[in-house]
């Protein structure tokens, strides 16, 4: 691994582990095992910094929205699939979790990156409930489509609150799993 790669990946998994504000070079370069010199050879700032980890993150995690929504399984069966993934609650959604440090949302370069994640689920969601929506005949709006990505959405991420919440991993597979049931009986009205 190179040392930028390295000190990327601890950057990630401070940013994921601690959030943003409590992020810090020194933390950062502990972590990588990197000097001082190696990471301000690859970064100016810790926003810099942030921001190219977040950068990584957000195609990880777009990648892997995809695959699940891009697939040419069944609409409902995808939409199952990104519900009941299996995840750690108390871990907290790896760039949700960042919405909530204040000097990130103050920084449009970061900022940015939180909505991108979330407009590119949305739009993949509600393209996928739309296909349902055809295919099933539904009389649900296009609005009604995206109102329910936003749901959908909302139950993993407050999943993962009331997982921390809780100290219980398991919470936010109960509130997916919750979900799963109401959209798929949704589905068929």
């Amino acid at each position: 691994m190179t040392t930028k790669t390295l000190i990327l990946e601890a950057t990630k998994e401070l940013l994921w582990e601690q959030g943003y504000e409590a992020m810090s070079p020194r933390k950062v370069m502990d972590k990588a095992d990197v000097g001082q010199g190696s990471l301000y050879h690859h970064f100016r700032s810790k926003a810099e910094l942030a921001k190219a980890a977040m950068e990584e993150i957000l195609s990880e995690l777009k990648h892997a929205a995809d695959e699940i929504f891009c697939s040419k399984a069944a609409p409902m069966d995808k939409i199952e699939r990104y519900l009941l993934l299996p995840r750690d609650g108390t871990k907290g959604c790896r760039l949700g979790r960042l919405a909530n440090d204040t000097s990130l949302l103050a920084d449009p370069s970061l900022s940015d990156i939180l909505t991108s994640y979330f407009q590119h689920l949305l739009d993949v969601i509600t393209s996928t409930l739309l296909q349902s929506r055809i295919d099933m005949k539904a009389k649900w709006t296009s609005d009604d489509a995206r109102t329910i990505s936003m749901a959908l959405v909302s139950s993993v991420q407050g999943g993962f609150i009331l997982s921390k919440s809780l100290r219980d991993p398991d919470a936010i597979q109960d509130s997916t799993s919750g979900m799963t049931i109401l959209i798929r009986n949704f589905l068929k009205n």
